[in-house]
């Protein structure tokens, strides 16, 4: 749209967020375009204040208004912005240029978790629950024919411990990366591992296989990650995280179990000895252990409450901040649909079966089809992911973080859906960090924006795999 073609009535976005900071000036975030303005307290009155009604009969009148239309914070009040949203995700859902794939090529593990959803179902289910070499040579046909006509194509590997089936993924990810150099297609790989085999040598295979950055995960408190034999597995796994950091970008994942601010502490001393500050750690980030990482049959292991876990995030991002490190309580990104949503994305298990979310990955009864066979897929176990209505809960359509979550968990959802017990509880499936703690997060990130002039916009942005985050200004 041009300074010369608008709308009569222009509105504050529904997705605005406004937060005072120091001085007089006001902060707002679109939590839809990631725009973010910092203006006087007066000029948000006039401008972006809930209720007000710009009502343009010249391009005079929407000259000075103009910069905060284009970034979405004032909309035409004539759309819908749910309107919006869905087309947003509608587009990310059917997008014929990007794939991605979540492989699993073992469910085997050298550590005891008790939480572990995956070890705890399926090891000793069939040997070392590794891929077999039929299944390998079929997985990495099924993904290069993915890859034909792509723009961009993702491998995340997950277990298990991935780094126990370093051949499968030297043999997949090297045959893929290969495949897109000589088309020309974007290639990105992740990996997440718990850290203790992240050898020098190791670190080589993956980058050879094309893997570009590593989630390595510990645990607070640090009893809960102990391997088969009952050894305290955090300074092997700190010391993998700090071998993958010398080539590849890598973020330290920290489950919370159960609170132990002494803990925490010595975790930020140990990655301090190791070199491990924002220069060479992407980031820290902290993860609530809920019901949902123990699967379906539990595990034992008593969860902290949504609440509290809230509260251990929001002191520990401040604490992990003042030593140092980069550790955001959270990171917005650009609406996206869930990918267990998208035509274009899917889940290979260790045999062979495909799905749509991992969270199903190893019931064979939900799979929609395999890498062996290329028949027609399972439309039961297909269509109402495609089909999945991300707006379907009357009490997210108002909610400000809504372009965030996109309405929450799918899985969790579906599943609720077909086990008649109703709608879940919100505990469920809401992003409680990011509802109880906006205005807190919006606050921080325009404080730390370098584009803080007096009535100056800036968009941030997330990349992919959420582990950067930029600024830019808009003039």
């Amino acid at each position: 749209m041009t300074r010369d073609s608008f709308p009569d009535t222009w509105v504050p976005s529904r997705y605005n967020v406004s937060v005072d900071l120091p001085g007089g000036v006001t902060a707002v975030f679109n939590t839809r375009t990631l725009a973010l303005a910092t203006l006087e307290k007066a000029q948000w009155q006039r401008c972006l204040a809930p209720g007000l009604r710009h009502g343009l009969r010249s391009a005079a009148a929407a000259e000075p208004l103009f910069p905060f239309y284009a970034k979405g914070l004032l909309v035409s009040a004539s759309i819908d912005e749910l309107d919006l949203l869905r087309l947003q995700l509608t587009a990310c859902r059917y997008r014929a240029d990007v794939a991605g794939v979540r492989m699993t090529p073992t469910l085997a593990c050298n550590l005891r978790c008790p939480y572990c959803a995956g070890t705890a179902r399926e090891t000793g289910r069939r040997g070392d629950g590794t891929m077999t070499d039929d299944t390998v040579r079929a997985a990495l046909a099924h993904i290069l024919r993915m890859c034909a006509c792509k723009r961009q194509l993702h491998l995340f590997w997950r277990g298990g411990e991935p780094l126990l089936a370093m051949p499968v993924v030297r043999r997949v990810g090297g045959g893929v990366a290969e495949r897109c150099a000589r088309t020309g297609t974007l290639f990105t790989s992740s990996l997440a591992t718990n850290g203790t085999l992240l050898t020098p040598e190791a670190v080589d295979d993956l980058v050879r296989a094309g893997v570009t950055s590593v989630r390595v995960t510990v645990d607070v408190p640090r009893a809960a990650k102990r391997d088969r034999w009952g050894r305290d597995t955090m300074e092997k796994a700190l010391d993998g995280a700090a071998a993958a950091a010398e080539r590849l970008s890598t973020t330290l994942r920290v489950v919370i179990g159960r609170d132990n601010p002494r803990e925490f502490d010595d975790l930020y001393r140990a990655l301090t000895a190791r070199g491990l500050g924002r220069e060479k750690l992407g980031a820290i980030f902290f993860g609530w252990l809920g019901a949902i990482d123990c699967g379906d049959a539990g595990c034992g292991v008593r969860t902290m409450s949504p609440r509290a876990h809230l509260q251990v995030l929001t002191r520990e991002c401040a604490k992990a901040a003042a030593a140092g490190f980069h550790a955001p309580a959270f990171l917005f990104h650009v609406p996206s649909a869930c990918g267990a949503t998208c035509l274009h994305q899917e889940v290979i298990d260790i045999d062979g079966l495909l799905y749509k979310c991992a969270a199903d990955a190893g019931r064979a009864e939900l799979s929609f089809g395999s890498v062996a066979d290329r028949g027609a897929p399972n439309s039961d176990n297909i269509v109402p992911w495609l089909t999945y209505d991300w707006f379907q809960d009357e009490r997210c359509r108002e909610c400000p973080i809504l372009p965030q979550c996109s309405g929450g968990c799918p899985h969790r959802r579906l599943r609720a859906a077909g086990s008649g017990a109703g709608r879940p509880d919100e505990d469920a499936f809401c992003l409680w960090e990011l509802r109880h703690n906006l205005e807190d997060f919006v606050r921080s990130a325009a404080l730390e924006s370098s584009t803080t002039t007096t009535a100056s916009t800036s968009t941030l942005k997330q990349e992919n795999q959420g582990q950067e985050t930029g600024t830019g200004e808009v003039r």
